[in-house]
């Protein structure tokens, strides 16, 4: 196996080539989690990996609880199936508290702020309501809690580590939050060892070919766990090296031949390029990291072939969504083809809803 064919299997790993996945909760659970910075975007990253999908499709299964929104990897915003919410925070919410603690203190809050705001949140929500953070912001400043700004989404992040509180259902475009325990009727838990094991089986079955190295960037795990996570599930997996580093995979993938005229428009931190601590496999020639990435943010990427060749945007005029886009090098007359074609799909699944 060579570098070039990393690309290719992970198109097809991750169901970007394959689409065999019948349901937004099944590609959440095969990648093990998704992340789910930019709403919007978000809601494609799934789409754009289930065949026929529309944003209603991925509505209607927020809503519904059958996936949800939450701080749970590196930390982010990730997308995870409700079987799998309780055991990921219990692995993964005390290395993300650890590290926020310096910026709490910054903002002056302490245990008793957090626990005071826990329950405050947790009453509030307790008759199955479903509230903004806006709307949760002012409710804890009648309890004298300042939710203003940025310690607004920190009470927030922190009540839903604390595994409080998750995605509720959207409200218009609005996004809002509600109990956990209400939208997950029976929290599963698991041994931290099994814990371990089962997101490292989750992250290289779906995001395979991979290094420990990418799957302790994806997880945020420390490096003792991630190693230990590798050797409790390095048995049911081969390993194949490619230019000095061990990556591994599935030993009962399957991957046809490489299509020439593969090309898609993927959201901003989709899992094809944010999960990989090494993004090699993905950059082109013509590209370069400042195009793909600035402050932190990482651009809508045109791909073709599984190689990055642009950077694409929606923007409207006249309420009508059209397709701005911006390549590494002048592309061919049948790259431009393919793109528009890949916009047509992107317009399906948005339904032209604004």
């Amino acid at each position: 196996m060579k570098m070039a064919d990393l690309a290719h299997i992970r198109l097809h790993n991750q169901q970007l080539a394959a689409k065999n996945a019948q349901s937004p909760k099944a590609i959440v659970a095969w990648l093990g989690g998704v992340q789910a910075q930019e709403m919007i975007y978000s809601k494609w990253a799934l789409g754009i990996r289930l065949a026929g999908a529309t944003e209603k499709q991925i509505d209607k299964a927020l809503d519904r609880g059958e996936i949800l929104r939450t701080h749970v990897l590196r930390p982010t915003w990730h997308y995870v199936a409700p079987e799998d919410i309780h055991w990921m925070l219990a692995l993964t919410a005390p290395q993300v508290k650890a590290g926020l603690k310096s910026r709490h203190k910054q903002l002056e809050f302490t245990e008793a702020i957090f626990k005071k705001s826990n329950n405050t949140i947790e009453k509030a929500l307790s008759n199955g309501e479903h509230l903004t953070r806006k709307e949760i912001v002012a409710i804890l400043k009648k309890v004298k809690i300042d939710g203003a700004g940025e310690r607004g989404a920190h009470l927030l992040w922190r009540a839903e580590t604390d595994g409080i509180i998750c995605s509720g259902a959207q409200r218009g475009k609005e996004i809002t939050y509600a109990l956990l325990s209400q939208r997950v009727s029976t929290g599963k838990s698991l041994p931290r060892e099994e814990a371990l094991r089962t997101l490292a089986h989750r992250f290289f079955t779906g995001h395979g070919p991979a290094t420990v190295r990418d799957f302790i960037w994806w997880s945020g795990l420390s490096v003792t766990d991630g190693k230990m996570s590798l050797e409790l599930v390095k048995k049911e997996f081969v390993s194949v090296t490619i230019d000095e580093q061990e990556y591994w995979l599935s030993p009962g993938l399957k991957i046809p031949p490489a299509e020439k005229s593969s090309c898609l428009l993927l959201p901003p931190f989709d899992e094809y390029i944010i999960a990989y601590a090494d993004r090699s496999a993905v950059l082109s020639d013509g590209s370069k990291k400042s195009n793909l990435f600035v402050n932190g943010l990482f651009k809508p990427v045109i791909l073709l072939n599984g190689k990055a060749i642009g950077t694409w945007k929606r923007t409207f005029k006249k309420d009508k969504m059209v397709l701005e886009t911006q390549y590494f090098k002048p592309p061919a007359k049948t790259t431009e083809a393919l793109v528009k074609k890949a916009w047509k799909e992107y317009e399906r699944f948005m339904g032209q809803r604004v």
